[in-house]
């Protein structure tokens, strides 16, 4: 064994690898000098273990957590978030995981088809109670749930679709929940006006 009292350099003449020169207590580090990447490369697979490990309930893999298993977590990492990041990939799944719900009524006058239904905050005079959810960027058709007095809406991608519903065609409006029907949208006497519920599955990028 060979024992260094001081941080040691290696590979001085490439990319400087430093162990144990950064003074933290009670932390061994390893570094690179500023402007420089550090690589850690496991031939068959690389492992992150600590002490807490020890008695905790991890008791098959109890010489650290993988990095990846198999080949194939790879190419399904790669599937789903591209070839970005770790925390890039952890943002966009907490995105994808999160969800909003607005409600609004119909409001002052009947909403005729293929016109805009837009809150308080839309580009012209409100028809509706409430702003909905924020979808830009996101797919209508598989992102956003509508329903209309508690029926479910088929969503469409555009006009052309010719579904119940289909989106806003610029992104300050659909940033407000804005959207188009290609039925009537009534309001009522009293407050028996058609309910609008939209549920956004997702974090707008």
């Amino acid at each position: 064994m060979v024992d260094f009292d001081k941080g040691i350099t290696v590979d001085s003449g490439g990319v400087d690898i430093e162990i144990g020169k950064t003074a933290i207590a009670n932390t061994a580090t390893i570094g690179t000098l500023a402007g420089k990447d550090l690589r850690l490369d496991g031939a068959r697979e690389l492992r992150f273990d600590d002490g807490n490990q020890t008695g905790s309930t991890w008791v098959v893999e109890t010489d650290g957590i993988k990095l990846s298993d198999t080949t194939a977590e790879w190419t399904a990492f790669r599937t789903a978030f591209g070839e970005v990041s770790l925390l890039n990939a952890i943002v966009a799944a907490q995105g994808s995981a999160a969800r909003c719900k607005a409600v609004a009524q119909v409001i002052t006058a009947d909403i005729p088809a293929d016109t805009l239904v837009e809150g308080p905050s839309g580009p012209g005079v409100a028809n509706i109670s409430a702003d909905l959810c924020d979808y830009d960027g996101l797919d209508f058709t598989t992102d956003v749930d509508l329903f209309v007095n508690g029926q479910l809406q088929w969503c469409g991608a555009n006009a052309a679709a010719n579904k119940d519903v289909y989106p806003a065609t610029n992104a300050a409006e659909r940033q407000v929940g804005c959207f188009y029907a290609e039925f009537t949208l009534k309001v009522r006497a009293g407050t028996n006006a058609d309910v609008i519920t939209m549920i956004v599955w997702g974090t707008p990028p």
